[in-house]
């Protein structure tokens, strides 16, 4: 690639100073209001792994172990509020600083794009979501600063992408979705195997695989105890008992009917679309998760058999559970997560502030802000502005990729239709509309 030319002018070279004084404002600011960090049930069970230095596989391991690596530079949730505060402006700043010969002073208006509610307010929770989402924004926007500047990547950058493939895998397993639409842009950017398109393939296929066993390796020594793949668990629960309410049949596993209830009626109050906390973690029950593997294989085989025998049934079901999660058909968001740090036993609090009472205002106040269907029409819709008129076809075509993938496997998992899921979606959107400006706006370097 050949780089940007150089800022001509005294004044022009002041734009990248004052585009990280805007972030690093932006940042102070967002600590000051989320400090120490926000935190829920699923923190606070994370939270508890971190401390001991075991780790309950029910959610991704890598989350507590990263935890638990920087609690020694200060207890409770501050360290991961960090982190993800230092990816979500890291990354603004640096579409800043990639659109700053392009449209001059204005570059300094996009960290303020960061100030948006409906993805400002979820940073303040330390959610696996968050820490993803915010790491691989972080990366892509990298990609993303170079490709504006016609740069090469450098060691910085490179070392951003290797930590985001590893680790954001790591706390999510299926952000690796996403691996291979970065990992191949970034072969595009710095030019390597441009004329072996096969070999470049099998190289982007490898460096994908690889992120497994390398997540894997940085747990070496650590203690896990298995919680009998919970996930899988959930996901099979909550699908025989939607396939049974929508059949009016029983398809449960006798082991689940002997704790929850055996009848139609008992069952079909505890199913709708978006979710059954209520059912798979019973506050007097317990959870209906099993380590019995006999246990296990039944409810495998009466998910396949079920699936298998209702197609039609199950994608409906499924479909309908997505929808719900994108809200469609829907005047009010899924659940949120109001600013704050549940109850616990650790002496963990949050004093409340006049911003972080605004961002909670917004969840009633403006409740649209955190529908995630109107983030996909952003997205859309930036993406057609670039193909039509813009000339970062290639960059916008490989975003809208990385985020498609991620969202796709929503279809098949998860019984529920928490906001924060789908982050990584939201950011995306974000940049996706940052780069169709920007590639739509005045260029002050025309040979770009």
């Amino acid at each position: 690639m050949t780089p940007s030319s150089t800022l001509a002018t005294p004044q022009q070279r002041m734009i990248p100073a004052a585009v990280l004084a805007v972030a690093l404002a932006c940042f102070a600011v967002s600590l000051w209001a989320m400090f120490p960090g926000w935190m829920t049930t699923d923190s606070l069970s994370q939270y508890l792994d971190a401390k001991t230095g075991v780790y309950r596989d029910q959610t991704p391991v890598l989350m507590s172990w990263l935890w638990n690596k920087l609690l020694p530079l200060s207890d409770g949730p501050l360290p991961m509020l960090v982190l993800d505060l230092l990816g979500y402006w890291g990354g603004f700043a640096l579409l800043a600083l990639g659109a700053r010969d392009r449209i001059g002073w204005w570059a300094c208006l996009i960290p303020l794009v960061g100030l948006w509610p409906g993805v400002l307010e979820q940073v303040g929770f330390v959610w696996k979501d968050i820490v993803f989402g915010t790491l691989m924004f972080c990366a892509w926007a990298a990609l993303i600063r170079r490709r504006l500047r016609r740069e090469s990547p450098r060691l910085g950058d490179d070392i951003l992408v290797i930590v985001a493939c590893v680790v954001g895998f790591g706390v999510k397993p299926n952000g690796i979705a996403v691996v291979p639409f970065l990992v191949a842009y970034w072969f595009v950017l710095h030019g390597w195997l441009q004329s072996r398109w096969w070999l470049r393939a099998a190289a982007v296929v490898a460096i994908t695989a690889m992120t497994v066993p390398a997540g894997n390796l940085l747990l070496t020594g650590s203690t896990v105890r298995s919680s009998g793949n919970m996930l899988a668990q959930y996901t099979a629960i909550y699908d025989l008992l939607g396939l049974g309410v929508r059949t009016e049949s029983v398809l449960l596993p006798d082991y689940i009917l002997a704790q929850r209830g055996c009848t139609l009626e008992q069952l079909r109050p505890f199913y709708y679309s978006g979710g059954m906390n209520g059912f798979f973690f019973d506050k007097k029950g317990g959870s209906l998760a099993t380590l019995d593997l006999q246990q296990q294989q039944e409810l495998g085989a009466k998910w396949l058999a079920a699936v298998t025998r209702l197609p039609g049934v199950y994608l409906r079901h499924r479909w309908d559970n997505l929808a719900s999660m994108l809200r469609l058909g829907y005047l009010t968001p899924a659940w949120v997560g109001t600013p704050g740090i549940g109850d616990n036993k650790y002496g963990l609090t949050f004093t409340p502030n006049v911003l972080s009472d605004l961002l909670g205002a917004t969840l009633t106040a403006s409740p649209w802000m955190f529908i995630p269907w109107l983030y996909a029409a952003l997205h859309l819709a930036a993406y057609a502005l670039v193909m039509l008129r813009g000339s970062e076809r290639l960059l916008a075509t490989m975003l809208t990729l990385a985020s498609g993938a991620f969202f796709a496997p929503h279809l098949f998992v998860l019984p529920a239709g928490d906001y924060r899921y789908l982050y990584f979606c939201y950011l995306c959107a974000l940049a996706m509309a940052v780069v169709a400006v920007v590639d739509l706006g005045r260029r002050r370097n025309p040979a770009g």
